[in-house]
């Protein structure tokens, strides 16, 4: 089966269940990635070879080409009610300042349509899940159907995180660079695992404490089951977010004192596990398990005196000493052809991918500058308070927690700028609570 007959399969998949039970649109495009490409592809394997050449630009690529399916459905909700303007002004300003930034800019660098056409495109792929669900109230999940999705994945992602270990992985030919015992479940990389169970811890911990939805032991166990797969997985991002959550909410929701002995004692434990454990200074990461990956990381961070060539401090660093040519508006180069951050005589990378995986904030500086970057920000918290003023969800703490939650994921992530980990918000706020006495008595729902 090509690559292509695949797209149109998803897409054709996508718009029969938007007309038969649109309630369960969103779950799906969740499910693309980490369900229905690897059961595809287990089934035509061999149809998909040379892999990188026919299924890995639909694998990477189907979250921005499926978003063109939302925004037209978007669109098609917004022209039925015009009411429904009111609700969408809330990021129109900000979306339309955006976008004659990128104008200017890209004249003011020199035209080229294709990088304001992919900067446009990127900004309208990121809107669209929330177009959708503030036009279209039919499209949003029940908070039953969301939190049974987030467990289903979990288990999922162990099962076969049990088979990586065993020596079983789906895309063998993507993932052999790394270590064996690097899990990364179904996906074809350990971080776009990690990713997802980040951010659905973040939501669990958020529904197991404001909303009481889950039960004390369901909640620990998720809890545990995540924390040892990322732990295992040598993310090390998706690790300090896991340690953000917890502390963040015991902050919120707990006691000041059990937060400030909470990370007494993790800081205390910490030094003496880096103490206690000099003979992994100088090894190289990707040597080992994920669990040492993840320990040679805080190790070297807490001894290091100066900057690693090819950490995300030096690529920062890099970027903003030698490369930050317009501070105000932005060099303006990246989506070019032939054009790359870095000299490869001079640092270790010459992609500009690179830079925007390791060194997403300082890259979206250096390209935008601070004008472009303070109208992303502006546009992406323009999203959180449509999501604060028209759903049921109106804890200041979830927002201002998901916002610190995706400013830390884009030090070295996407973070804000990944439309299917930043579109699981909206999803999750939007989503009704119990939709009928049946599952408000089953999950326990406020």
């Amino acid at each position: 089966m090509n690559g292509v007959i695949l797209l149109i399969i998803i897409i054709l998949g996508g718009l029969i269940i938007y007309l038969i039970k649109p309630q369960t649109f969103f779950i799906y495009w969740l499910s693309i990635q980490p369900v229905v490409i690897p059961f595809f592809y287990i089934i035509f394997q061999s149809s998909f070879t040379p892999f990188q050449d026919k299924l890995f630009p639909v694998y990477s690529g189907f979250p921005e080409i499926f978003s063109y399916l939302i925004l037209i459905l978007s669109f098609i909700s917004i022209l039925k009610t015009r009411t429904i303007f009111r609700k969408v002004g809330v990021i129109i300003i900000p979306m339309v300042l955006l976008f004659l930034f990128l104008i200017i800019q890209n004249i003011i660098v020199g035209f080229y349509i294709n990088a304001l056409s992919f900067n446009v495109r990127k900004v309208l792929w990121s809107v669209a899940p929330f177009l959708l669900l503030i036009t279209d109230e039919k499209v949003r999940p029940s908070r039953f159907s969301m939190i049974n999705y987030i467990y289903f994945f979990v288990y999922l992602q162990l099962f076969f995180c049990c088979l990586n270990l065993l020596g079983f992985r789906i895309y063998d030919i993507l993932t052999e660079t790394y270590a064996a015992s690097l899990i990364c479940g179904t996906f074809a990389g350990f971080n776009v695992m990690t990713n997802h169970l980040a951010i659905f811890f973040f939501i669990l911990s958020y529904d197991y404490l404001e909303c009481k939805g889950l039960k004390r032991r369901l909640y620990y166990l998720m809890a545990f089951l995540i924390g040892l797969m990322i732990a295992m997985s040598g993310s090390r991002m998706c690790l300090l977010l896991f340690v953000f959550t917890i502390f963040y909410f015991i902050f919120i929701y707990q006691s000041k004192k059990y937060f400030l002995t909470v990370l007494l004692i993790s800081i205390c434990f910490i030094g003496v596990y880096i103490i206690g454990n000099k003979s992994y200074i100088g090894e190289r990461a990707d040597d080992g398990t994920g669990f040492e990956r993840n320990l040679i990381g805080i190790i070297d961070l807490a001894n290091s005196d100066d900057l690693s060539e090819g950490s995300t401090l030096s690529m920062s660093a890099y970027l903003l000493l030698f490369e930050f040519q317009s501070p105000l508006l932005g060099n303006g180069e990246a989506y070019r052809s032939g054009y790359y951050y870095g000299d490869p005589d001079t640092t270790p990378y010459k992609n500009e991918n690179v830079y925007q995986v390791d060194a997403r904030l300082a890259f979206m500086l250096v390209e935008y500058g601070i004008i472009g970057l303070s109208l992303f920000f502006y546009l992406y918290s323009s999203i959180f308070k449509g999501c604060y003023l028209y759903s049921k969800e109106h804890r200041k703490s979830l927002y201002w927690g998901a916002g610190m939650y995706f400013l830390f994921f884009s030090f070295t992530d996407p973070g804000f700028w990944d439309l299917l980990m930043f579109s699981v918000l909206p999803i999750y706020v939007f989503s009704a609570r119990g939709q009928n006495k049946r599952n408000m008595i089953k999950c326990n729902y406020c």
